[in-house]
């Protein structure tokens, strides 16, 4: 949104949220949701997810290498705390708090100043621009109702849960409706945080329900203060906040890559995951979006490839065969089915 909303003014922008938010509600309401999620298969969708961790973790080196007065400390105070604890989430919040250290030392304590105050709550101007819809909200649109639901949908699957994806996307959809009502951009199921929290690092399965409760509780704090935080964060180093992000991103990256390369459909979960990891776009769309229709051709190509080769004439796809069952009183009555290539 931020590379394609130039010419376009913050009215029109917050009208095509709102009518992206519209749009995934009545898609979602339609039962559209599941069905695009069915179109992709869930081992091409975690590639993707995969693919785009790598594309965050490559542009996060960049800025470390640049500046690693503010990212040493950050990837040593990880180094030390996974070396003591073996705890994926203890070393990160060391990784966070030796980070900070690093960065008061050097930069000073970043302060709140005369920023301490709550949100106003208004309603702003929104304005319908077919332009504005056109180019910005069709993009946004695919990219949260589209490949953004899929990854997480396809996640969670991944990890046992059978959720309803209608319903998910609704309730995003629905998310979208409030944030651009009130300034903000379209919502999507997060990827990232869905897969911290539904898979292993997030602790025994039948208690990650409580791992997203609990830390919903501090993300309502911090919107309440949302002023002072902002304040806050400007004041803080780039290279700083993106390290911590990416090291908190590993565990569930090493996860969702050793379902990729290990999985099924090898050759077309390798090549979404290629394409999603390149750092640059393609008729305004990210790569991610281009990985997903890949993996889908390669997956339709193969088919295609093993339907024509099992028609092939001269050849049976299968032989049936009886058998007599050893061990019964009277084995001409019964007999074992058996098929062989």
């Amino acid at each position: 949104m931020a590379g394609s909303a130039e010419g376009f003014t913050l009215p029109q922008i917050l009208g095509a949220n709102l009518a992206v938010g519209l749009a995934a509600v009545a898609l979602s309401a339609l039962r559209l949701t599941d069905a695009f999620a069915r179109l992709v298969p869930s081992p091409i969708a975690m590639a993707v997810f995969a693919g785009s961790i790598l594309a965050f973790l490559s542009k996060t080196a960049e800025f470390a290498v640049t500046d690693l007065t503010a990212a040493g400390p950050v990837v040593a105070g990880y180094a030390i705390g996974l070396l003591i604890t073996r705890s994926q989430l203890a070393a990160v919040g060391t990784a966070a708090a030796t980070g900070f250290f690093g960065v008061v030392v050097t930069v000073g304590l970043p302060g709140a100043g005369d920023s301490m105050s709550l949100p106003p709550v208004a309603l702003p101007a929104i304005e319908f621009s077919l332009a504005a819809i056109v180019a910005l909200g069709i993009p946004i649109l695919i990219l949260t109702a589209g490949v953004g639901n899929i990854q997480s949908l396809a996640i969670v699957r991944s990890e046992g849960y059978t959720p309803n994806g209608n319903l998910f996307g609704v309730a995003a959809g629905a998310a979208s409706v409030i944030n651009a009502l009130g300034g903000g951009h379209p919502a999507a199921i997060g990827g990232s945080v869905t897969a911290i929290a539904s898979g292993p690092a997030a602790g025994p399965r039948e208690s990650r329900f409580w791992a997203i409760v609990l830390s919903s509780l501090p993300v309502v704090a911090i919107a309440l203060a949302a002023i002072p935080v902002i304040t806050i964060v400007q004041q803080i180093p780039v290279a700083y906040t993106l390290s911590v992000g990416a090291l908190a991103l590993l565990a569930p990256f090493r996860h969702v890559i050793g379902k990729t390369w290990h999985g099924p459909m090898r050759a077309s979960a390798v090549t979404s995951f290629v394409l999603a990891a390149l750092p640059f776009q393609i008729v305004g769309m990210p790569m991610a979006f281009w990985a997903i229709l890949a993996g889908v051709a390669v997956v339709s190509g193969i088919e295609a490839g093993r339907m024509l080769q099992r028609r092939r004439p001269g050849k049976q796809s299968a032989v049936y065969q009886e058998k007599p069952r050893t061990g019964l009183a009277h084995p001409e009555a019964k007999v074992r089915r058996s098929y062989s290539q």
